[in-house]
């Protein structure tokens, strides 16, 4: 493991436990997290050409290359969750295009020196592409599974300084691989997650999990039923915000997992070279660092399935092509406390419009969302989600902020006073499309059930 660095230290979830390197290799290759060396003549030259093109870039070549960073930012630059007030995480597109920041920094480099004019020829994207596919076709050898033919979403990830480290996430890539190849000596990889739980996939399974621990409302309980979680969302107006979950079980299959808890977290130190592929579906992220860091990151395509004559997929991976593999590029990503706050603002919403006629219920299951919530965030408190959350959905980040720092500085009072104060407001776990626009229709509609509860009341008595 790479050393902690600040806060991170302190706030580490107890339950973590931190394997040597051998034997966090020796379960990484259990979860089919192959790890792979160059080998051959060709893939050490890159290796080296890696080596040196990332210590130019990280030391001798640092401010000059910072500032190309800085002046793409927005464009072929961004900045990936990690960062903080000193140091970013840069995302740098790799492309060919020579005024991009990629063109620049490799131009900066191939000027540098003699050594530079040399190497620079090797770091072009078809040679980055050529790398990785190679070892793809490795593991689909030793795995017997089925080729990467394509990538997606090429980049240079790199920090040049000291960061306390990713919220683990899942980035939505499946069916596609996640493909880190380390290019700066003694790299920290990323680290990934093994957990104790088996998947949730699905509301009804996700409420069973939290009643081995938690007294479940009733309301969560109903809402939470199949047929209320395979809905989709773009097809009711107060839902239309979250469109791109499809359907709460679907947003659930891919990220339910982030609810179960860690059992270990697994990484090791890295030559240039070494190349880490893991499946699109697991838990990971960036390591805490002392010092800078620079890897290639790609989302890898496999090639379609074979279909023999009888219209059966020869390998059996049955559902492979459900999804658009071209979209899943890692783009759509959730941590714990961000999956369960859209999982809330849909269920906030929910309940106010169409369980109205169990209002009497609404306080206890907000409550019972928004305690869940606090305990995610306690788990992994360095995050203050400031930088995962736009501005229209600025309520919500700044209170998701404010129990965060309050809860770093272990003030409980604070945390239950913030934890009223959403639960009495009437935005901040709302879609921002809808935001308000609930608030005085629910006093009418309240009134409304009560009188309809009451008059029924009575019905039944007569």
């Amino acid at each position: 493991m790479t050393e902690r660095h600040g806060s991170f230290e302190n706030s580490a979830p107890h339950h973590y436990v931190n394997r040597h390197e051998r034997e966090a290799k020796e379960i990484l290759d259990v979860m089919e997290v192959d790890i792979t060396e160059a080998s051959s003549r060709r893939e050490e030259n890159m290796a080296n050409a890696m080596d040196a093109f990332s210590s130019f870039v990280l030391y001798e070549g640092r401010e000059e290359c910072r500032t190309i960073l800085e002046n793409h930012m927005g464009t072929t630059v961004g900045a990936l969750q990690g960062g903080n007030d000193d140091e970013e995480v840069y995302r740098v597109l790799i492309n060919e295009d020579e005024n991009g920041a990629c063109g620049e920094l490799i131009s900066k480099f191939r000027s540098s020196s003699r050594e530079g004019k040399k190497i620079a020829p090797l770091l072009t994207p078809g040679r980055f592409e050529e790398y990785m596919l190679g070892m793809c076709d490795r593991r689909s050898l030793s795995r017997n599974c089925r080729r990467c033919t394509r990538l997606n979403n090429i980049m240079f990830i790199l920090t040049f300084g000291c960061v306390n480290g990713q919220v683990r996430h899942i980035d939505k890539m499946n069916p596609n691989l996640q493909i880190c190849l380390y290019m700066s000596s003694d790299c920290p990889s990323t680290i990934v997650y093994h957990l104790e739980e088996p998947d949730l996939i699905n509301g009804k399974q996700l409420v069973a999990y939290w009643e081995e621990n938690h007294s479940v409302p009733d309301l969560i309980k109903s809402m939470l039923l199949s047929e209320h979680t395979s809905r989709i969302l773009s097809e009711h107006r107060h839902t239309r915000f979250f469109s791109f979950w499809g359907t709460i079980d679907n947003i659930l299959h891919t990220f339910g997992k982030l609810y179960c808890p860690v059992s270990s977290s697994l990484s090791f130190r890295a030559d240039p070279g070494v190349t880490l592929i893991a499946g699109g579906n697991e838990v990971h992220a960036g390591p805490p660092t002392t010092g800078p860091r620079m890897f290639a990151f790609a989302v890898g395509i496999p090639e379609e399935e074979k279909v023999n004559t009888n219209g059966e997929i020869e390998d059996g991976n049955i559902g492979w092509n459900n999804a658009d593999n071209e979209d899943n590029d890692g783009e759509i990503q959730y941590c714990p406390a961000l999956l369960h706050v859209d999982l809330t603002c849909i269920l906030f919403i929910v309940m106010e419009i169409e369980f109205i006629h169990r209002s009497e219920e609404h306080g206890l299951a907000k409550r019972f969302l928004l305690e869940i919530l606090l305990e995610l965030i306690e788990d992994q408190p360095q995050e203050t989600y400031e930088r995962l959350l736009p501005n229209d959905r600025s309520e919500l980040r700044d209170w998701l902020g404010d129990v965060a720092r309050s809860t770093m500085k272990g003030d409980a009072n604070e945390v239950c006073e913030l934890l009223l104060t959403a639960l009495k407001n009437n935005k901040i776990f709302y879609p921002p499309d809808m935001g308000r626009r609930v608030s005085g229709k629910n006093k009418k509609d309240r009134r409304r059930a009560r009188r309809k509860k009451k008059n029924l009341d009575t019905v039944i008595k007569d």
